[in-house]
């Protein structure tokens, strides 16, 4: 058998011709015209050459040795230069498939190709017709005069001169298990999301946000096994518990909360869409940025559906006056080479080294590069996607710092256009990528940000203390840390002393779904309390995230004791682990009447929504007393709320306190909920374990 000689031609630099090969051949020939070779490594069982001359873009290179064996130049790091950045962008907003009855126009940015094909399915017919080079950006077009609609397509694309079969990346939708991508007729998916019923939305500071996942909602069955792990399980009205108490969508606006942030539901890889109980996961490997994912749909091989009933959830949640957010994974692919975007253009979408090493600071394997132009036009174009179409209210960004800041402000600047309301938060991790540290949006650069959001870990930890495995015992100050009294001043102020100049940046939380629960986390750091005593405990942080300054976020069912059974990281468990138990409405429905107290209470008074840092150094106080419990004190509120103070203690100890205010304030709300009556003192008694606040009323004259 004839063995093959490695000959293989790259363009890494701007004008250099990097050549890989098998043998001793100092003159290579580049489209027939000989060139000199510099001989600039030496290995077992190659060399490299290199070969300097003027390269454009619009070429293809074919490289002869002297035995007239061939290799075509393949660009490769050569896409991370400014010139290819420049000379490739496409400033137009008409990628993918445009559809009409009449005709469906399709383009891809395909800057590697040097020809292409529209491969689609018609009633049950295949066809196969050949994209046109139509611009300089490297976008290859073509029209088709005749109804596709309810058409599957894929795009057949020479890059690099071999052939890859591919989704279209912007495709609107798309068939079970991402097979293939759709043609949707955008006029059937029309479907009016009641945005006109939502109240008036200001400032992120108003914002009441509540973490939930679509499979998790409902897959227990207490919502009908019908709408069993999908969007029409927010549809679902008047659903109750055996004790009649409200479930599903219903406790959601019987809580009161203001945004429902969704754990992804863009198209992700591990759950097989036809047979999804097979397997779980959260949905951060994500397949697709650019359609929904169909397991969380009644019929996932209809691209229609996951559509429409995602839209569906959205207009009930609107109906309710709760607006929706989704969690955007931007930041990596759930297959590092074979992602859509790679395999048209290799490397581009992706930060890698000028080794071609992949950043894995997501450690996901790969780094999405948002530092290119049309990097981060994807992102923003996507962005853009669900908030005019879909009328979605607002982003979550997971692992955020992997992106750029530039790349962050442009989503949040351009959906703010679109929807007033729009709020944009995530995680500002600094995490390993190979992206300068100064251009990622990280909680560092927390100041180049601003208005946008950041969960704080901060206040996570100082509140209940680590939820990670190996710190499950560490507590924070709620659970018996009283070393943390300052800290949990600090963040209760909104964090301005550590990460913020404004406290609209602080997301302040004690749990969401990744680590322990609160109450999983309980069992391990105060396993000597009684039941009544951690129930406690879990009520006054309840009211640390809702009484603080900044935005509160829960997660869905830490008050009624939401247990993973001591997992810590259950992305890829069973439904018996992740799923809502509605059956524990019942267990702690007091539990549940007190959060829907808080809620109402934030909401009723602005001082909660003080942000500035001026605003909030004029009316924040403080003392510690007994070097342990922690008194909070607003004054001069006359023209904030109508009183004249308003003053919280948070105890934390097993010890009875007390303190004399030396006129009457009004008791409005303990850590078990509102305060039913009138209710004045001026000697209180501050009980163990417990959360108090009070308000002193303008005397009337």
């Amino acid at each position: 058998m004839k063995q093959t000689i490695l000959f293989e031609a790259y363009q890494d630099k701007k004008d250099t011709i990097l050549i890989y090969y098998q043998g001793i051949n100092n003159t290579f020939y580049v489209n027939k015209k000989p060139y000199k070779a510099k001989l600039i490594k030496k290995e077992e069982k190659y060399n490299t050459y290199e070969i300097e001359l003027l390269l454009d873009f619009n070429t293809t290179y074919i490289i002869e040795d002297s035995n007239l064996r061939k290799a075509t130049l393949k660009r490769r790091y050569i896409v991370k230069s400014k010139e290819f950045d420049d000379y490739y962008f496409y400033d137009k907003n008409d990628l993918g498939a445009t559809y009409s009855k009449e005709k469906t126009t399709f383009k891809v940015w395909a800057p590697l190709a040097t020809e292409g094909y529209v491969k689609y399915i018609l009633d049950n017919k295949t066809y196969v017709e050949a994209l046109n080079l139509s611009s300089d950006s490297g976008v290859f077009e073509l029209t088709i005069y005749k109804d596709l609609e309810h058409a599957l397509y894929h795009y057949l694309l020479k890059v690099n001169d071999e052939w890859v079969e591919v989704n279209d990346p912007y495709g609107y939708s798309c068939n079970a298990n991402s097979a293939y991508s759709a043609i949707i007729n955008q006029d059937l998916v029309n479907i009016d999301t009641s945005d006109n019923l939502l109240e008036e939305f200001k400032d992120i500071t108003k914002a009441i946000i509540c973490e939930a996942n679509v499979r998790d909602f409902s897959s227990d069955n207490s919502l009908g096994k019908d709408v069993n792990n999908t969007f029409l399980a927010f549809t679902k009205e008047n659903m109750k518990t055996k004790n009649q108490h409200p479930i599903g969508l219903d406790y959601l606006s019987f809580l009161g909360i203001t945004h429902l942030q969704l754990m992804p539901i863009l198209d992700f890889i591990t759950v097989d869409e036809n047979d999804k109980k097979r397997t779980y996961n959260w949905g951060y490997d994500p397949a697709s940025y650019s359609c929904l994912e169909g397991s969380y749909s009644t019929n996932p091989n209809d691209p229609y559906v996951r559509i429409i009933e995602a839209k569906q959830m959205i207009r009930a949640l609107h109906k309710r006056n709760i607006r929706v957010v989704l969690d955007l994974v931007f930041n990596h692919f759930y297959y590092s080479y074979e992602n859509i975007l790679n395999q048209i253009t290799p490397y581009y979408f992706l930060q890698v080294d000028d080794k071609l090493v992949l950043s894995n600071g997501s450690f996901c394997g790969n780094d999405y590069d948002s530092n290119t132009k049309m990097g981060k036009k994807y992102l923003v174009d996507m962005a853009i996607r669900y908030v005019k179409d879909y009328h979605v209210d607002g982003y979550r960004m997971d692992l955020m710092g992997i992106l750029d800041i530039d790349t962050i402000q442009t989503i949040y600047n351009e959906c703010k256009a679109i929807n007033p309301s729009f709020i944009l938060y995530g995680e500002g991790w600094n995490m390993p990528t190979l992206l300068n540290e100064a251009k990622r949006a990280t909680l560092l650069n927390a100041n180049k940000l601003y208005p946008i959001a950041f969960f704080n870990d901060y206040f996570r930890e100082t509140v209940k203390g680590k939820s990670f495995d190996r710190a499950l015992k560490e507590k924070g100050y709620v659970n018996g840390n009283l070393d943390l009294a300052y800290q949990m001043v600090n963040v209760m102020k909104g964090s301005l002393d550590n990460y913020f100049k404004d406290a609209r940046q602080s997301i302040n939380y004690i749990e969401c779904h990744d680590n322990a629960t609160l109450h999983d986390k309980l069992e391990i750091s105060n396993e000597d309390l009684d039941a009544s005593t951690k129930n406690n405990i879990v009520l006054m942080s309840l009211c640390s995230v809702l009484f603080s300054l900044g935005v509160p976020f829960l997660h869905m069912g830490c008050e009624f004791h939401r247990t993973k059974k001591g997992n810590t990281n259950s992305y890829n468990l069973d439904d018996h682990i992740n799923a809502i138990d509605w059956k524990l409405v019942d267990t702690y429905f007091e539990n549940c009447l007190a959060l829907k107290g808080f809620i109402r209470i934030r909401k009723k008074y602005n001082v909660f929504s003080l942000h500035s840092k001026e605003e909030i150094e004029k009316h924040f106080h403080y003392q510690i007393l007994d070097n342990q419990i922690v008194k909070i004190f607003y004054k001069d509120l006359q023209d904030i709320d109508g009183i004249d103070e308003l003053i919280m203690f948070i105890n934390p100890t097993n010890n009875t306190s007390h303190y004399n205010f030396y006129q009457y304030f009004k008791f409005i709300c303990s850590e078990h909920g509102p305060i039913r009556d009138e209710v004045y003192s001026s000697n209180i008694v501050i009980n163990p374990y417990s959360f108090s606040m009070y308000i002193k009323e303008i005397e009337r004259k």
